[in-house]
């Protein structure tokens, strides 16, 4: 059957326009586009937000370090008389280790939850007791042991960041 050319244009002129199954098909395609969107921007904020708790975390082991470090290049450690001779204090805790034998050194580290009598000072005391407070509840404080650095006594800290994370100090003790 064939149009008459005035019933065509009748047809095209109805023509126009979405259909009802071209409107849900673009609905569909623009929900999908907004939820990935959304999608996207919600897990930036939170890797910003990680990484913003990640930097104070390292910035609070960074503090520690340098606190400890600052202890021991200003010679403020307490010392303990013993039979060996006269030893800092956190070579003590921390398991010491006879020289130049790197065998008989702990390997396992141990957790420092007091550095109570480890300075003579109270507030270089208050300063280093900050680093043995995990900046998690489910992590452990800062830790050390007594290793053999080169034939030589030495304390080793370590400072944890976030999860598998640490700051590692080495200090000498002769």
């Amino acid at each position: 059957m064939r149009l008459k050319p005035s019933q065509a244009n009748d047809r095209l002129r109805h023509q126009r326009g979405l259909s009802l199954f071209e409107l849900i098909i673009t609905l569909l395609v623009v929900g999908i586009v907004t939820a990935t969107v959304t999608a996207l921007v919600v897990t930036a904020f939170d890797r910003i937000q990680f990484n913003e708790r990640f930097g104070q975390d390292v910035r609070a082991a960074e503090s520690c370090y340098e606190t400890i470090l600052a202890i021991h290049e200003g010679n403020a450690w307490s010392i303990v008389t013993g039979s060996g001779g006269d030893d800092p204090e956190p070579w003590q805790a921390c398991g010491p280790c006879d020289p130049g034998e790197a065998d008989s050194c702990p390997a396992d580290w141990t957790e420092i939850t007091n550095t109570d009598g480890w300075v003579d000072s109270t507030e270089t005391e208050e300063l280093l007791n900050a680093c043995s407070v995990p900046a998690l509840p489910s992590s452990n404080g800062f830790e050390c042991r007594g290793v053999s650095l080169a034939g030589d006594r030495a304390t080793q800290f370590r400072i944890p960041i976030r999860g598998n994370n640490n700051l590692e100090l080495v200090i000498p003790i002769d």
